[in-house]
């Protein structure tokens, strides 16, 4: 709930903790909340709090009203990156449409009970977006199960995301100082030894993942193991 409050959701003074171990609470929460929230990751742990306009004139050019930017950090620039890092795994599963071709992109699905809600909240080096599909007037038994899944608020996501990002530069975020790329175990999270490499459906368990220095696992995988068997008829 700290950390909600941290990324500039209102947590509306929520007291029952139990159902935020499933990501629910009562007053729930906006795309304009997500969208926000979800900038950090792409902006070195930096909060940005949304504005709705930049500077209002009147005819004459005369000033009328004026927002500022206000900013804070929220989490370590290692922390974001190795989440944003995180966040491109969907788009290989759940959130496919959600793929901006050469542009990188990153984010996370959201199926709330029964099918009522369908979310994609996401972000590209330049910007952060949110997409919900749902029914304004909710009624029991409502839901999108039949017409819609949570890939196709991903591809509606992309094709707002594909015109916000026309024109803009195509690299990616850059690696933060401070973080290093470790092969690990996939099944024990520990250094990987030669038994690994081999894994025990045969194909390897050895992949390479971005770790905060200082973090990295530096104990052996104590799960592939090698035994022999000795059996008589």
């Amino acid at each position: 709930a700290a950390y909600a409050e941290k990324f500039g959701i209102n947590m509306g003074g929520e007291k029952f903790l139990a159902p935020l171990a499933l990501g629910e609470f009562k007053t729930g929460t906006t795309t304009y909340q997500m969208a926000a929230a979800y900038g950090p990751f792409g902006n070195n742990g930096i909060y940005t709090d949304p504005i709705l306009f930049t500077k209002v004139v009147d005819k004459n050019g005369n000033v009328i009203l004026e927002s500022s930017i206000t900013q804070r950090e929220v989490i370590s620039p290692q922390a974001a990156f190795i989440t944003y890092d995180l966040l491109k795994g969907p788009l290989s599963y759940t959130a496919t449409k959600a793929k901006l071709g050469s542009m990188p992109a990153a984010g996370k699905t959201g199926t709330s009970s029964d099918t009522k809600d369908l979310w994609f909240s996401g972000l590209t080096p330049h910007y952060s977006a949110s997409v919900w599909v749902g029914k304004d007037m909710y009624k029991q038994g409502d839901n999108l199960r039949n017409q819609f899944r949570s890939n196709d608020s991903a591809s509606l996501w992309s094709k707002i995301m594909k015109k916000a990002n026309e024109g803009l530069s195509t690299s990616d975020i850059a690696i933060p100082s401070g973080v290093q790329r470790v092969s690990v175990c996939s099944v024990s999270g520990h250094l990987p030894t030669e038994l690994c490499k081999k894994g025990h459906t045969g194909k390897t368990a050895v992949v390479t993942e971005y770790f905060i220095k200082g973090t990295a696992p530096t104990t052996f995988c104590d799960i592939h193991v090698e035994e022999e068997i000795n059996s008589s008829n």
